[in-house]
């Protein structure tokens, strides 16, 4: 992919600014197209840094612990501490979601057997 070609939508950038921003504060089209392009910048920079910390890892493929040790690299430490208590955030939600999975194709296939009459109706299913 081209890096000219690359566009954030405006939209998402949007939301994301009215969310910092305190309520009733005005941005204008300017601000959005510079915050759009500010944020454009920064993605193709750490991506870029991101890559070559896995290369000097002799790895091809750029995991969070690259992204992570990029942000070292550019001096944003309070960034990586946000990040690694997100992606913390993010696997245990991930975790929970395939442990509930799981209980629901339990219980599913448990209630398959006993409708089959594999297992006693004493179960109470």
């Amino acid at each position: 992919m081209d890096p000219e070609s690359f566009e954030l939508p405006t939209t998402l950038v949007s939301k994301i600014v009215k969310g910092v921003l305190p309520e009733g504060t005005i941005i204008t089209k300017e601000a959005k197209l510079a915050l759009t392009l500010a944020a454009k910048v920064f993605i193709l920079y750490l991506t870029a840094c991101s890559n070559d910390f896995c290369r000097s890892c002799s790895r091809t493929t750029v995991g969070a612990n690259h992204v992570l040790g990029a942000l070292d690299e550019l001096e944003f430490v309070g960034m990586r501490q946000q990040l690694e208590t997100l992606l913390s955030e993010h696997k245990q939600d991930q975790q929970e979601k395939k442990e509930t999975r799981t209980k629901k194709q339990d219980r599913k296939t448990t209630k398959d057997k006993v409708d089959q009459g594999d297992l006693p109706s004493s179960y109470g299913f």
